[in-house]
């Protein structure tokens, strides 16, 4: 087994990942800026390595192989894990300088607003700091010519100054605790995060900064998936987590939530398909009105007109 480890080649197994995700040699290559002849020979040297057919060839088309199925999500596990590397080497922050200018109405009394810059001031001693006090038309004013760092005010905020949430924020609005010290944001290490989730889920998008109301709805989905996954919590809860999508992303769903069912999580799924439910669940409870109408435990014999008898009877 250590041997096997010492001989594998992340570069090998990063190829066979690109290939599965691209569903092609040619479209691989083009992906990782190298020859077909190259994408080929790295997939028959990992073959060789691991001593198994991983794809199979042929026929104008790649298909994976049962020993293919199974490294694929290993290979993703392995990518995302490296990608988030750099947050575990993150080291104590740099000497930061510069200055800030804050603009406030008068009579702003906030012992938490005052807790922050103390504590932001003591992290980050060399910051200038200037406050203003100014109409709540100049402070708008201010930011939007982004002489104003930080504007406290009421009032109407225009429509310039609302934010459009973007993929990697709505991503992090829910993980601000993991990637935030005090009230600033570590961009870095969100990007990283989300970086290991889109590469996991297979989540296709040009960018982080693309606006998740443009996305697939299969990829939306991934998308909610991700910023919950960043959890870590022991029990996960699916709400009609196919309902909407195509084959294939319901497949990279089902793998998904069999691989957190691995790792020990409990998976919770509420679904209305019943051959999901069928194929996926160790335990059925079949819920009427509100109540609970039946269980069943030996899912495997179980039937769909068991399950709708239960539900309507």
């Amino acid at each position: 087994m250590d041997k096997f480890a010492r001989n594998l080649d992340w570069n090998l197994l990063y190829t066979f990942m690109v290939i599965v995700q691209e569903e092609g040699i040619v479209t691989a290559a083009d992906r990782l800026y190298v020859t077909q002849p190259a994408v080929s020979l790295a997939l028959k040297r990992l073959e060789e390595t691991v001593g198994v057919r991983l794809i199979e060839r042929g026929s104008g088309k790649l298909v994976m192989t049962s020993a293919g199925e199974a490294l694929y999500p290993e290979a993703c596990k392995v990518y995302a894990s490296i990608s988030r590397l750099p947050i575990a080497f993150e080291q104590a922050p740099k000497s930061v300088s510069g200055k800030i200018t804050i603009s406030t109405i008068s009579k702003v009394v906030s012992d938490d607003f005052d807790a922050v810059l103390s504590e932001f001031f003591k992290n980050y001693p060399k910051i200038e700091l200037s406050i203003l006090v100014m109409t709540a038309a100049e402070i708008i004013r201010g930011v939007e010519l982004g002489r104003v760092t930080l504007g406290v005010c009421g009032g109407i905020i225009p429509d310039m100054l609302t934010k459009q949430w973007l993929l990697r924020e709505n991503f992090g609005l829910p993980n601000l605790a993991y990637f935030s010290r005090m009230a600033f944001v570590s961009e870095a290490r969100e990007r990283t995060a989300f970086g290991g989730f889109i590469a996991s889920l297979k989540i296709k998008t040009p960018n982080q900064e693309e606006r998740v109301r443009n996305l697939s709805g299969g990829n939306q989905q991934k998308v909610v998936l991700a910023k919950w996954l960043q959890h870590n919590c022991e029990v996960v809860i699916f709400d009609e987590p196919t309902r909407g999508i195509d084959v294939g992303t319901k497949y990279e769903i089902y793998l998904l939530m069999n691989e957190l069912a691995a790792q020990g999580k409990a998976i919770i799924m509420i679904s209305s398909e019943l051959p999901e439910i069928l194929g996926m669940a160790d335990r059925v409870l079949v819920m009427r009105a509100g109540r609970i109408a039946g269980e069943i435990t030996d899912v495997k014999r179980t039937t769909q007109e068991e399950i709708m008898e239960m539900a309507v009877k």
